[in-house]
Formats: structure tokens, C-alpha cells, sequence
């Protein structure tokens, strides 16, 4: 008959042996788990707020090339599951009129601050809009990239004068994809 003995470490901080469990995971460590137990760690983390939101701030600073790219290869590795993630913080925050209330006054301003940045692609959409409501333009019931049978959203490759009324048609997904593919060009 054999039993397992419970591995326990001495934390650095508060200096009690603990079992392992009480220990965060880190992949640099030799023994691979952290040197303070998680409650040294949630302690040190309520204590230091500032310096440590500093310290990141200046890590971006410096570093915001790396993290750009390190989160848009993250995004794009994992856009089903932030899709799912999202979708449900939603409603969530529908649930509440109070926090749903913020939501709204903060899409409002970020709309004022699209109108006021990028006027043409405004007018264009709005002569998009016009002329589907008017019948100039028919909008397909699929994407043009992918097939996928939808209500497909407007895409301009130029936004000069002459080419409001030209558009590709795009899903949601393909529309957002593209835009990530190629940040460089207008949205």
C-alpha cells in the first residue's frame, strides 16, 4: 500500500510551509510555482496598485510594438472563444440597466469622435444607405469573400468621391478580418 505525501513549500513572504496548491504556477520558476503563496500575492497586489499599474504603463511605453503584436496573435488564434466571451459580458451588462446605460453614453461618444475624425466615410456610407433604400444598389444575401448566407455589411476599398457608391459585400467576420489584416488602410 503506498500513499502520496503532499508536496509543501516555505513561502518568502510570510515564511509558513503550505501544500503546493497554495502556490501560483509560473513556467520560469525551477520548481515551476511561485516563491509567495497566492495570499502573500493577492496582499502584495491590493498594496502596490499604483506602482504596479505604473510599471506596466512604462512596460508598454517601451515595449508597444512587442505587445501589439503579441495581442493581435492572440486575437487571431482565438476568435471564436474572445467572440463567445464578449457576446456573454454583453448580456450581462444588458441585464443591468445602470451599466448597459454607461455602454450606451460611451458608443455615443465614440460614434461623435468617428464622425468628427473620418467625415467622408461617413458621407460615403450614408449614399450607401441611400442608395439601397432607393434601389440604385441591391445588397446580396451572402458574403462575397466567403459564401456564408447573411446580411452582409458594406465595404469601401476608396473613400474618394467617385467611389462612395463602390462596394464589396462582407459578412461581419470577413469585414473585422480584413480590417485586422490590414490596419494600414482606412476603416
Amino acid at each position: 500500500m503506498t500513499t502520496e505525501v503532499e508536496q509543501k513549500k516555505r513561502c518568502s513572504k510570510c515564511f509558513f510551509v503550505k501544500p503546493i496548491s497554495e502556490f501560483s504556477i509560473i513556467t520560469r520558476a525551477k520548481d515551476g510555482q511561485q516563491v509567495k503563496c497566492k495570499a502573500c500575492e493577492v496582499k502584495y497586489r491590493l498594496a502596490n496598485k499604483q506602482v504596479i499599474k505604473i510599471r506596466k504603463a512604462a512596460y508598454y511605453i517601451f515595449n508597444r510594438e512587442k505587445v501589439l503584436k503579441n495581442s493581435k496573435n492572440y486575437r487571431s488564434k482565438n476568435v471564436d472563444t474572445i467572440r463567445e466571451s464578449e457576446k456573454a459580458k454583453y448580456s450581462q451588462i444588458k441585464l443591468d440597466p445602470e451599466k448597459y446605460a454607461k455602454l450606451r453614453i460611451r458608443a455615443k461618444r465614440n460614434q461623435n469622435t468617428s464622425r468628427l475624425r473620418y467625415p467622408t466615410h461617413i458621407k460615403a456610407n450614408s449614399k450607401v444607405r441611400a442608395a439601397f433604400r432607393s434601389g440604385k444598389i441591391v445588397r446580396p444575401n451572402e458574403c462575397s469573400s466567403c459564401g456564408f448566407q447573411c446580411k452582409p455589411e458594406a465595404h469601401h476599398d476608396s473613400y474618394e468621391k467617385s467611389q462612395w457608391l463602390v462596394v464589396r459585400w462582407l459578412c461581419k467576420s470577413c469585414h473585422s478580418a480584413y480590417h485586422r489584416k490590414y490596419p494600414h488602410l482606412p476603416k
